[in-house]
């Protein structure tokens, strides 16, 4: 199995694809992936990841995950050429723009 690594200057120049997109198509969404207290954000080399906390943050989850706001995160992703993952307890949606490697 082939394994993605950590590329900080893709890594860079895709999250900032990401915010800027997400930010013009989707003000919301943006707030609430990075502005929302209870979403934290991890990045992983396979995919952007924010984890909600359960009982406090489940309805921005089911907003973005797929909810009105989904298209917008997928057209963001897309944009950055990158992954995105949200998890929300036993949860999980993944928008996958990259082949997968395994």
């Amino acid at each position: 199995m082939q394994e993605r690594t950590y590329d900080p200057v893709a890594y860079s120049n895709a999250m900032t694809a990401f915010k800027e997109n997400l930010r013009q198509s989707s003000p919301e969404a943006f707030d609430i992936l990075f502005w929302d207290p209870c979403v934290g954000f991890s990045y992983k080399p396979e995919a952007f990841e924010w984890t909600f906390l359960p009982f406090n943050s489940e309805d921005k989850y089911e907003r973005l995950s797929p909810g009105p706001l989904f298209d917008a995160l997928g057209a963001a992703a897309k944009a950055a050429g990158f992954n995105l993952r949200l998890r929300c307890g036993d949860r999980e949606t993944l928008i996958q723009v990259l082949p997968d490697l395994t």
